[in-house]
């Protein structure tokens, strides 16, 4: 009876749910999935990041000839390796940093849809919003990291061009580059790069985010519509996303990033040590204004394809996930109810919680599950528990509806809040959407399900019940009881055990263990296999 909450079919999706939500995501497979796809994406596009970096520092030839010719006179004179100069380096240092990257990013991103979901802006403004504070400060944390592995690739690069100092491998080049100038040589740059790539990050994520709700929009889709995206659809329009954000990030970025690639790698023009005034006076020097823009082309093909492979990591992983469920960590709600605005784990503290959604208001079997709630609070305060109620409806409704409740369950208060989700948020946050029943507005609903939640803030245990079916709440009473001994003893419990009866003692005791762990002592059961692990004891 009791089963994880399922995930809608796979062949159709929310619009809400289009957007990237890292938080459902088992961030052990994305990043081990991710450095596969990311490594494979760098494979491909190592070589015009080569052909950029040559074409932006090279004074002569190179930076007046169109990237593709650039690229096959380095394939003719150095061969395939010259195209793969500094990839492998630049392919084992990035992992780190982008589980760097990536969690920072998801953190800032919660937080900022957290505190913009009471403005008065469209939801596209608001989602470009957050993505895009969500990069820079992304951008930041990570640029301590990436810009001593930017100054190392570059480096090796542009090795042979004017004014580069030779460097036969990446340990030469940091060695090289300590003895000349110490540990700030290796950050050459970073200043630049840390003032300008985070508003480019936050570009790319802000135009991104706000280009995808824009391009699902003009084709006609809403959430509130039974007509829903399917995977190709999505992938298709995030692609697409992406390439907007790529053409307007490139365009305004390009010009820093010249200056940027040759500070790090040109360590004179005569002129004593390079820095951003002397560098952008050489480049005015050498080829007038337009010398920023060295490079444009194979920049903007990088930016353009930037997010793709986290694109379909993310969904290779989140169509497989069914999500929240037990052992997940369940996220921080912040919603109104009808004891005012709540956030989930100050509410809850270090206490146990059971939150339980309903399909709606004033509806027959949800009123009569909510009111054995409200009868049975006090053998769930006995046991250290907080309970809260959810559904679709405002709290306005939630409150007039409680007085029927009450009315139910005669001298019974409704003392747990009822939390509002009029956006649907918060029920596909926590896996409680009906996979079939649609609001008349084919808006989706929440299903009969019901978490109960772990001090570690952890889901311990899931049902999902059917609208037609009212939940047990004796039934509740009796799973929490088992996995609160589970928890405080090294026991578990036995088929169709009541509380009172015997549990079972963990085989990961052993009999001496036991002997000082169960005090009252212990029953084992003889069996033909003559292994003693069903062992019966009192807690």
């Amino acid at each position: 009876m009791a089963l994880d909450a399922e995930a809608a079919p796979a062949a159709e999706l929310a619009l809400s749910d289009t957007d990237i939500n890292w938080n459902r995501l088992d961030k052990t497979k994305f990043h081990i999935i991710g450095a596969i796809l990311f490594t494979a994406q760098s494979a491909l596009l190592h070589p015009t990041a080569v052909v950029k970096t040559r074409m932006q520092v090279d004074g002569s030839g190179l930076s007046h000839m169109r990237g593709v010719s650039v690229f096959w006179k380095i394939l003719k004179s150095d061969g395939v390796s010259g195209l793969y100069r500094g990839f492998g380096t630049s392919a084992i240092g990035s992992l780190p940093g982008r589980v760097l990257a990536l969690t920072s990013l998801e953190v800032s991103k919660d937080i900022m849809l957290k505190y913009t979901e009471n403005l008065e802006m469209p939801e596209a403004t608001r989602v470009g919003l957050a993505n895009g504070v969500a990069g820079m400060i992304s951008n930041l944390v990570s640029c301590i990291y990436y810009v001593p592995l930017d100054v190392v690739c570059q480096r090796l690069m542009v090795q042979g061009l004017p004014g580069t100092t030779y460097c036969n491998s990446p340990l030469d080049v940091v060695r090289k580059v300590m003895k000349a100038e110490g540990f700030r040589g290796l950050y050459r740059g970073f200043g630049l790069t840390a003032v300008t790539q985070s508003p480019a990050s936050a570009l790319w994520w802000g135009v991104y985010g706000a280009a995808q709700h824009i391009i699902w929009r003009s084709l006609g889709y809403r959430d509130s519509m039974e007509k829903k995206p399917s995977h190709m659809e999505m992938v298709t329009v995030q692609a697409t996303a992406g390439m907007v954000a790529g053409a307007c990030s490139s365009v305004i970025t390009t010009p820093v990033d010249t200056v940027k690639t040759r500070l790090q790698v040109i360590d004179n023009y005569g002129i004593g040590r390079p820095s951003v005034l002397k560098t952008s006076r050489a480049l005015l020097k050498e080829d007038g204004w337009v010398g920023f823009y060295r490079g444009f082309g194979p920049r903007f093909l990088n930016m353009s394809l930037y997010g793709t492979t986290m694109i379909v990591t993310y969904e290779l992983i989140s169509s497989k996930m069914p999500g929240l469920t037990i052992g997940d960590t369940i996220p921080n709600i912040q919603a109104d109810s009808t004891h005012g605005k709540i956030s989930l784990y100050d509410y809850l503290g270090d206490s146990w919680g059971i939150i339980f959604s309903h399909p709606g208001d004033f509806t027959p079997v949800c009123t009569t599950e909510l009111g054995m709630m409200a009868a049975q609070a006090e053998e769930f305060s006995k046991r250290g528990v907080k309970l809260i109620g959810l559904s679709c409806d405002d709290v306005q409704s939630h409150t007039e509806w409680i007085k029927d409740i009450e009315a139910f369950n005669k001298g019974k208060k409704v003392t747990y809040p009822i939390l509002a989700d009029p956006k649907r948020e918060i029920i596909k946050q926590l896996n409680m959407v009906d996979p079939d029943e649609k609001d008349p507005s084919g808006g989706a609903v929440p299903s009969r399900a019901l978490h109960i939640i772990g001090p570690d803030k952890k889901v311990k245990l899931s049902f999902l019940y059917p609208a037609s079916t009212g939940r047990n709440i004796d039934e509740v009473l009796r799973v929490l009881e088992s996995l609160q001994k589970a928890a405080k003893h090294k026991v578990a419990t036995p088929v169709n055990w009541k509380p009172g009866s015997k549990c079972v003692i963990s085989p990961s005791v052993s009999n001496e263990q036991a002997k000082q762990m169960f005090p009252n002592g212990y029953e084992t059961m003889e069996l033909p296999s003559k292994k003693e692990y069903l062992r019966f004891t009192d807690v």
